[in-house]
């Protein structure tokens, strides 16, 4: 199964242009539609450089992919969490 990905910009640091991208879990390779938002949204995210971007490239992909069909996503106070939508109902 999917579990939560998060881009966490190091909790606890005031470094708004230090972003670190980190994926929690392993990532299967089971859909080649969501394999292609994954990679999408992978590459978007090591694009960006702070919060700002983020939100920015994080908008573009959800217009421009399948992202909002396949994916739960969104901001705490310092990372972006993404689950895939039949992970959570299926758990």
């Amino acid at each position: 199964m999917f579990n939560q990905t998060c881009v966490s910009n190091g909790a606890g640091h005031n470094l708004p242009n230090n972003m670190n991208v980190i994926i929690e879990s392993l990532i299967f390779d089971f859909d080649d539609k969501i394999r292609a938002v994954v990679l999408d949204l992978i590459n978007r995210i090591l694009l960006t450089r702070n919060e700002t971007e983020l939100r920015e490239t994080i908008a573009v992909c959800a217009e421009r992919t399948e992202l909002n069909k396949f994916f739960l996503y969104g901001y705490g106070n310092h990372h972006f969490w993404v689950y895939l939508k039949s992970y959570i109902i299926n758990t």
